[in-house]
């Protein structure tokens, strides 16, 4: 079984020769980057926007399942509702964060990998 994205590449990396084969899954997650590239490629105007704080997010009631979204982010972290086209992605748990709380992903992870800070406010301490 592979991992495929919408545009049929594999997310996943099989790494060493058979017997000792190993995969990496590649996780590929919004970035709610500070100057959206889907924002600016989807048509529907407010279907996506950018919160104060910076998490991007889509309104699917305001989308007109174009998928131009898609086509513009660079990390290939939108994926499309395989029954209406729409657009879905990482939200960052913005109603979790709505709430003083981290994004869920952050709370569970079991390795410490994943933490939830504020980047421009640890540099400015630094």
């Amino acid at each position: 079984m592979r991992v495929l994205n919408q545009h049929g590449t594999t997310t996943d990396v099989p790494v060493g020769q058979y017997p000792r084969l190993t995969l990496s899954w590649q996780v590929r997650t919004c970035m709610h980057c500070k100057n959206p590239p889907c924002l600016e490629a989807c048509p529907s105007e407010e279907a996506i926007y950018q919160r104060l704080d910076g998490i991007v997010l889509i309104d699917r009631d305001k989308c007109t399942g174009c998928q131009a979204c898609g086509e513009a982010c660079p990390y290939d972290a939108i994926r499309f509702h395989p029954g209406d086209g729409k657009p879905e992605k990482c939200t960052l748990c913005s109603h979790r964060i709505d709430q003083g709380l981290e994004p869920f992903c952050a709370k569970e992870c079991i390795w410490g990998a994943l933490r939830f800070t504020n980047i421009e406010g640890a540099k400015n301490h630094s």
